[in-house]
C-alpha cells in the first residue's frame, strides 16, 4: 500500500485500515476505540497483531496487511491508553511550569462549554455480537459512579433475568457479559438503566 494519509475521503480512501487512529482516540471515544481493539484483535489478530502490538495497517479489500510497526504509530498507542486509564502523560505534562505562562501568552483559555447528558434513548452503549450465540457482550462508559442495571427480557417483554441489579459502579469502562446459553433461539431485549436514564437494545440468538 506505501506509506500514505489513509482517510475516508477521497482518493486518499482505497479501504485501507490505520488502528493507530482508532486505538489512540480511547480518551475521547472509549467504547468505540475499545471494542475496535477487540474487533482487530479477535477477527484478525493472526495476521495483525505481532511482537510489538498490532502492525501498521491492513485492507481487507486487496487481503493485505502490513508486517511492519512504526514507532510514530505504537507510541501514541500506549500513550493515549495510559490517558485514558489515568491521565499521567497530561498530567505530567501540565506540571511543567514553563506549560502554563506559554498557554496564557498563546491565548488558550479554559473550555467551559457543559458537555451534554446522555437523556433516555440516547445512552452511548455497545452490545454484540449480534445475532449472537452463547453470549451477549455489553460495554459502557461511567462518567460518574452510578446505580447500574442491566436487565434481560424475552420477545414478550417479560423480564429474564437482571445481569446487575442495581449494582453501583464506579468511573470507568464497564464490560459485562450476558450469559445466554440457557435460552432458546429468539429475539430478546436487553435494558440497560444508569439512575434515570434508559435504553433497550434487541438482539438475537441464533
Amino acid at each position: 500500500m506505501g506509506y500514505l494519509a489513509h482517510e475516508p475521503i477521497g482518493s486518499n480512501d482505497n479501504g485501507t485500515i490505520t488502528p493507530t487512529a482508532a486505538l489512540s482516540s480511547m480518551p475521547y471515544t472509549p467504547v468505540e476505540s475499545m471494542a475496535a481493539l477487540k474487533h482487530f484483535y479477535r477477527e484478525h489478530g493472526a495476521n495483525l497483531w505481532g511482537q510489538m502490538g498490532f502492525f501498521d495497517a491492513f485492507n481487507l479489500d486487496q487481503d493485505w496487511f502490513a508486517t511492519s510497526t512504526l514507532a510514530i504509530d505504537q507510541g501514541p498507542i500506549i500513550c493515549m491508553i495510559e490517558n485514558y486509564r489515568s491521565r499521567l502523560l497530561w498530567d505530567m505534562f501540565m506540571s511543567n511550569p514553563e506549560i502554563q505562562p506559554a498557554l496564557d501568552v498563546i491565548g488558550f483559555v479554559e473550555d467551559l462549554t457543559p458537555t451534554t447528558e446522555a437523556t433516555e434513548g440516547q445512552l452511548d452503549w455497545l452490545a454484540y455480537p449480534n445475532p449472537t450465540n452463547d453470549a451477549l457482550n455489553v460495554e459502557f462508559v461511567l462518567d460518574k459512579p452510578k446505580a447500574v442495571s442491566l436487565e434481560l427480557l424475552n420477545a414478550q417483554g417479560v423480564l429474564l433475568r437482571n445481569v446487575l441489579e442495581g449494582k453501583k459502579l464506579s468511573v470507568g469502562l464497564v464490560s459485562e457479559q450476558v450469559p445466554l446459553a440457557d435460552l432458546p433461539v429468539s429475539p430478546y431485549f436487553l435494558v440497560l438503566k444508569l439512575g434515570t436514564e434508559t435504553n433497550t437494545k434487541p438482539f438475537v440468538k441464533k
